[in-house]
Formats: structure tokens, C-alpha cells, sequence
């Protein structure tokens, strides 16, 4: 089972880090509207949020997904990906809310499997 659960939360955090790709080649795709020199740059803090979180966080999967590194990697993806569903109920967009709350509950998942077992 552990298998599974590192395999569904490196998953779900390529498929995060897909749109912050996504957002950087054009950001009106996550954000409807965004245009312009400051959507880039939320772009790319976006992406660098997004893409550096990620690695940290498949690397730490497949090493060891018991560690305490790990552990608090899971919990800031988790974070972040909370304040994002934040975001999109903010703004109203069901896209920016639903991929971010199923990619919480992943991580959450993932936590709480590798905390108790």
C-alpha cells in the first residue's frame, strides 16, 4: 500500500506542477483574464512556488516517505494547495477550486498513511 500512495502523491504533484508549466506559457489558462507583464510575473512565482515545492517533495517521496522531511513537505503541499482552492473560491472559478481540494485531500492522505503506519 505504501507503493500506492507514494505513486498517487508524485502524481498528483506532477499534475500541479503541469499547470504551473501551463501558467507560464500562458497564464490566461489558469487565470481567465490574466494578461499582461504582471500576469507573467504572478506566473512565475507561481511556477517557482509550484515546480520547486514539487521536486522537493517527490524526492522526498521516493527516498523515504517516513521521514520527518518528508512529512513537512507533505504538509506545506498540502498548505499551499489549500490556499489555492482559497483562491479559486475567492475568484469563483470551479477549476481553480476542484484540481487544488483533490490534490489537498492527496496530500493529506498521504500524511496521515505515513504518520500512522
Amino acid at each position: 500500500m505504501d507503493r500506492a500512495v507514494v505513486v498517487l502523491a508524485v502524481l498528483i504533484t506532477c499534475v500541479t506542477a503541469a499547470f504551473a508549466v501551463v501558467a507560464l506559457v500562458d497564464p490566461a489558462r489558469i487565470a481567465p483574464g490574466a494578461h499582461g507583464p504582471a500576469a507573467h510575473d504572478l506566473a512565475l512565482m507561481f511556477a517557482a512556488r509550484s515546480l520547486a515545492l514539487g521536486v522537493a517533495v517527490v524526492v522526498a517521496l521516493v527516498l523515504d516517505p517516513r521521514s520527518a522531511t518528508c512529512l513537512v513537505l507533505l504538509g506545506a503541499a498540502a498548505t499551499a494547495q489549500l490556499v489555492d482552492v482559497a483562491i479559486g473560491l475567492r475568484r469563483r472559478v470551479p477549476g481553480q477550486v476542484v484540481g487544488p481540494a483533490v490534490a489537498v485531500l492527496v496530500y493529506l492522505g498521504a500524511l496521515w498513511w505515513f504518520v500512522r503506519s
